[in-house]
Protein backbone atom coordinates (compact mmCIF):
# COMPACT_ATOMS: atom_id res chain seq x y z
CA UNK A 1 0.00 0.00 0.00
CA UNK A 2 1.19 3.38 -1.38
CA UNK A 3 0.87 6.47 0.96
CA UNK A 4 1.68 9.87 0.09
CA UNK A 5 4.47 11.73 0.88
CA UNK A 6 2.84 14.32 3.06
CA UNK A 7 1.02 11.49 5.27
CA UNK A 8 4.18 9.50 5.39
CA UNK A 9 5.72 12.46 7.34
CA UNK A 10 3.00 13.33 9.37
CA UNK A 11 3.39 9.10 10.85
CA UNK A 12 7.04 9.61 11.39
CA UNK A 13 6.48 12.76 13.66
CA UNK A 14 3.73 11.06 16.02
CA UNK A 15 6.25 8.34 16.19
CA UNK A 16 8.85 10.30 17.43
CA UNK A 17 6.55 12.12 19.54
CA UNK A 18 4.90 8.99 21.02
CA UNK A 19 8.66 7.63 21.46
CA UNK A 20 9.69 10.53 23.30
CA UNK A 21 6.49 11.09 25.41
CA UNK A 22 7.13 7.55 26.65
CA UNK A 23 11.02 7.45 27.39
CA UNK A 24 10.89 10.64 29.05
CA UNK A 25 9.56 9.62 32.12
CA UNK A 26 11.20 6.47 32.36
CA UNK A 27 14.52 8.39 32.28
CA UNK A 28 13.20 11.17 34.81
CA UNK A 29 12.06 8.13 37.17
CA UNK A 30 15.14 5.97 36.75
CA UNK A 31 17.88 9.20 37.35
CA UNK A 32 15.87 10.42 40.88
CA UNK A 33 15.94 6.72 41.91
CA UNK A 34 19.51 6.91 41.18
CA UNK A 35 20.10 10.49 43.03
CA UNK A 36 17.58 9.17 45.71
CA UNK A 37 19.75 6.16 46.29
CA UNK A 38 23.32 7.66 46.16
CA UNK A 39 21.57 10.22 48.76
CA UNK A 40 20.60 7.87 50.90
CA UNK A 41 24.06 5.88 50.79
CA UNK A 42 25.62 9.41 51.20
CA UNK A 43 23.39 10.01 54.32
CA UNK A 44 24.21 6.66 55.28
CA UNK A 45 28.24 6.71 55.26
CA UNK A 46 28.19 10.39 57.42
CA UNK A 47 25.83 8.67 60.11
CA UNK A 48 28.41 5.32 60.17
CA UNK A 49 31.42 7.98 59.95
CA UNK A 50 30.02 10.34 62.78
CA UNK A 51 28.82 7.19 64.68
CA UNK A 52 32.43 5.56 64.77
CA UNK A 53 34.08 9.14 65.74
CA UNK A 54 31.95 9.17 68.59
CA UNK A 55 32.58 6.10 69.99
CA UNK A 56 36.30 6.46 69.31
CA UNK A 57 36.04 9.92 71.33
CA UNK A 58 34.48 8.15 73.89
CA UNK A 59 36.62 5.05 74.26
CA UNK A 60 39.93 6.81 74.11
CA UNK A 61 41.51 5.64 77.38
CA UNK A 62 41.86 9.39 79.34
CA UNK A 63 45.16 11.03 78.97
CA UNK A 64 46.87 11.12 82.67
CA UNK A 65 49.19 14.30 83.76
CA UNK A 66 52.75 13.06 84.05
CA UNK A 67 54.05 13.38 87.64
CA UNK A 68 57.35 14.85 87.71
CA UNK A 69 59.28 12.61 89.95
CA UNK A 70 61.67 13.64 92.52
CA UNK A 71 65.73 12.26 92.69
CA UNK A 72 66.55 8.76 92.75
CA UNK A 73 67.89 7.74 95.81
CA UNK A 74 70.49 5.56 95.13
CA UNK A 75 71.86 2.56 97.39
CA UNK A 76 74.25 4.11 100.15
CA UNK A 77 76.72 1.40 99.10
CA UNK A 78 77.18 2.34 96.22
CA UNK A 79 78.37 6.03 97.06
CA UNK A 80 81.11 8.10 98.59
CA UNK A 81 80.90 11.88 100.03
CA UNK A 82 82.70 14.90 100.30
CA UNK A 83 81.89 17.53 102.72
CA UNK A 84 82.44 21.19 104.68
CA UNK A 85 81.32 22.24 108.06
CA UNK A 86 81.87 25.34 110.49
CA UNK A 87 82.47 24.03 113.80
CA UNK A 88 82.16 25.77 117.38
CA UNK A 89 84.87 24.28 119.22
CA UNK A 90 84.93 24.01 123.36
CA UNK A 91 87.51 23.76 125.25
CA UNK A 92 87.37 22.67 128.93
CA UNK A 93 89.48 22.29 131.92
CA UNK A 94 92.11 24.98 130.79
CA UNK A 95 91.40 27.11 134.13
CA UNK A 96 91.13 26.94 137.36
CA UNK A 97 87.57 28.33 137.35
CA UNK A 98 86.70 25.12 134.67
CA UNK A 99 85.23 27.62 132.38
CA UNK A 100 84.86 26.54 128.94
CA UNK A 101 86.52 28.65 126.27
CA UNK A 102 84.34 28.84 122.92
CA UNK A 103 85.89 29.79 119.76
CA UNK A 104 85.16 28.96 115.84
CA UNK A 105 87.15 26.64 113.80
CA UNK A 106 86.16 24.90 110.59
CA UNK A 107 86.74 21.36 109.31
CA UNK A 108 86.58 19.15 106.14
CA UNK A 109 85.14 15.65 105.62
CA UNK A 110 85.62 12.46 102.95
CA UNK A 111 83.53 9.18 103.59
CA UNK A 112 82.71 6.73 101.56
CA UNK A 113 79.18 4.18 102.58
CA UNK A 114 80.47 0.33 103.43
CA UNK A 115 76.99 -0.65 102.97
CA UNK A 116 73.40 0.79 103.82
CA UNK A 117 74.34 1.08 107.34
CA UNK A 118 78.18 1.66 108.26
CA UNK A 119 79.90 4.52 106.92
CA UNK A 120 83.65 5.26 107.13
CA UNK A 121 85.49 8.66 106.83
CA UNK A 122 88.58 10.78 107.39
CA UNK A 123 88.56 14.49 108.69
CA UNK A 124 90.89 17.44 109.25
CA UNK A 125 89.88 20.82 110.74
CA UNK A 126 92.00 24.07 112.55
CA UNK A 127 90.83 26.79 114.96
CA UNK A 128 89.81 30.13 113.27
CA UNK A 129 90.14 32.21 116.17
CA UNK A 130 93.08 32.33 118.93
CA UNK A 131 91.18 31.28 122.95
CA UNK A 132 92.28 33.28 125.72
CA UNK A 133 92.21 31.70 129.42
CA UNK A 134 93.15 34.22 132.00
CA UNK A 135 93.17 34.67 135.60
CA UNK A 136 94.40 37.87 135.35
CA UNK A 137 96.08 40.16 133.41
CA UNK A 138 99.64 39.28 134.18
CA UNK A 139 99.10 35.69 134.06
CA UNK A 140 96.98 34.91 130.69
CA UNK A 141 97.25 31.48 128.42
CA UNK A 142 96.46 32.08 125.01
CA UNK A 143 96.66 28.67 122.61
CA UNK A 144 95.48 27.68 119.13
CA UNK A 145 94.31 24.51 117.80
CA UNK A 146 96.74 24.29 114.94
CA UNK A 147 94.94 21.46 113.22
CA UNK A 148 93.53 18.09 113.83
CA UNK A 149 92.77 14.81 111.72
CA UNK A 150 90.25 11.90 112.26
CA UNK A 151 89.68 8.66 111.07
CA UNK A 152 86.21 7.42 112.24
CA UNK A 153 83.66 4.37 111.23
CA UNK A 154 79.95 3.40 112.70
CA UNK A 155 76.61 2.55 111.96
CA UNK A 156 73.46 4.58 110.44
CA UNK A 157 69.98 4.60 110.52
CA UNK A 158 68.04 5.80 107.17
CA UNK A 159 64.88 6.63 108.95
CA UNK A 160 63.40 8.14 105.27
CA UNK A 161 64.94 8.36 101.92
CA UNK A 162 65.37 11.90 102.84
CA UNK A 163 66.26 11.57 106.90
CA UNK A 164 69.11 9.64 108.25
CA UNK A 165 71.71 9.35 111.61
CA UNK A 166 74.50 8.16 112.59
CA UNK A 167 77.25 7.14 115.41
CA UNK A 168 81.06 7.46 114.66
CA UNK A 169 83.87 6.79 117.09
CA UNK A 170 87.85 6.62 115.75
CA UNK A 171 90.99 8.51 116.97
CA UNK A 172 92.01 11.88 116.27
CA UNK A 173 95.30 13.54 116.07
CA UNK A 174 95.23 17.36 117.69
CA UNK A 175 98.02 20.08 117.75
CA UNK A 176 97.81 23.02 119.34
CA UNK A 177 100.12 25.50 120.57
CA UNK A 178 100.18 28.02 123.23
CA UNK A 179 101.08 31.36 124.50
CA UNK A 180 101.98 32.61 128.01
CA UNK A 181 101.98 36.07 129.84
CA UNK A 182 103.93 34.72 132.57
CA UNK A 183 106.68 32.14 132.35
CA UNK A 184 105.49 30.22 134.65
CA UNK A 185 101.32 30.74 134.61
CA UNK A 186 99.60 27.57 134.23
CA UNK A 187 102.59 25.03 135.45
CA UNK A 188 99.26 22.24 134.89
CA UNK A 189 98.94 23.24 131.23
CA UNK A 190 101.86 21.28 128.78
CA UNK A 191 103.34 23.43 126.49
CA UNK A 192 101.03 22.09 123.07
CA UNK A 193 97.91 22.60 125.81
CA UNK A 194 97.70 18.97 125.98
CA UNK A 195 99.88 16.51 127.00
CA UNK A 196 99.06 13.10 124.39
CA UNK A 197 98.22 14.69 121.01
CA UNK A 198 96.23 10.89 120.25
CA UNK A 199 92.91 10.68 121.54
CA UNK A 200 89.43 8.88 121.19
CA UNK A 201 86.99 10.43 119.63
CA UNK A 202 83.07 10.06 119.15
CA UNK A 203 80.06 11.92 116.87
CA UNK A 204 76.48 12.21 116.93
CA UNK A 205 74.95 13.62 113.91
CA UNK A 206 72.38 13.44 111.22
CA UNK A 207 72.10 14.03 107.55
CA UNK A 208 69.07 15.45 105.97
CA UNK A 209 68.35 15.49 102.06
CA UNK A 210 68.44 19.02 100.53
CA UNK A 211 68.44 18.40 96.68
CA UNK A 212 69.70 15.82 94.58
CA UNK A 213 73.12 14.80 96.03
CA UNK A 214 73.16 17.58 98.53
CA UNK A 215 72.95 17.01 102.46
CA UNK A 216 72.76 19.31 105.59
CA UNK A 217 74.29 18.17 108.13
CA UNK A 218 74.00 18.40 112.12
CA UNK A 219 76.62 16.96 114.80
CA UNK A 220 78.08 17.15 118.23
CA UNK A 221 80.65 15.06 119.72
CA UNK A 222 83.98 14.44 121.40
CA UNK A 223 87.05 15.69 119.43
CA UNK A 224 89.86 15.24 121.79
CA UNK A 225 90.56 14.27 125.45
CA UNK A 226 94.02 14.53 127.67
CA UNK A 227 94.33 11.68 129.75
CA UNK A 228 96.35 13.90 131.46
CA UNK A 229 95.25 17.18 131.85
CA UNK A 230 91.77 15.77 131.54
CA UNK A 231 91.35 18.74 128.74
CA UNK A 232 88.37 18.01 126.73
CA UNK A 233 87.79 19.48 123.30
CA UNK A 234 83.96 19.41 121.79
CA UNK A 235 82.62 20.29 119.15
CA UNK A 236 79.18 21.38 117.45
CA UNK A 237 79.03 20.87 113.42
CA UNK A 238 77.08 22.48 110.79
CA UNK A 239 77.39 22.00 107.07
CA UNK A 240 76.62 20.14 103.86
CA UNK A 241 77.75 16.88 102.13
CA UNK A 242 77.84 16.20 98.31
CA UNK A 243 77.15 12.39 97.47
CA UNK A 244 78.74 11.31 93.98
Amino acid sequence: MIFSASFQSHLRKAMLWSRSFHYKPIMAGLLSTMLLSASAHVLADDADSGAALSSAIENAPAKKPRKKRGPEIVPKHERSYIGIFGTQLEVRGVTLAKDDLKFDGASIVAGTYLSDYFRLEARAGTGLETAVAADDPENSLEFDIDYYISGLIGPQANLTDYFQVYGLVGVTRLVASTDRSALRGFPDIPEGLIDSSFSFSYILGTDIHIHYDIWASLEFGQLHKDTLTNIRTEFLNLGIKYEF
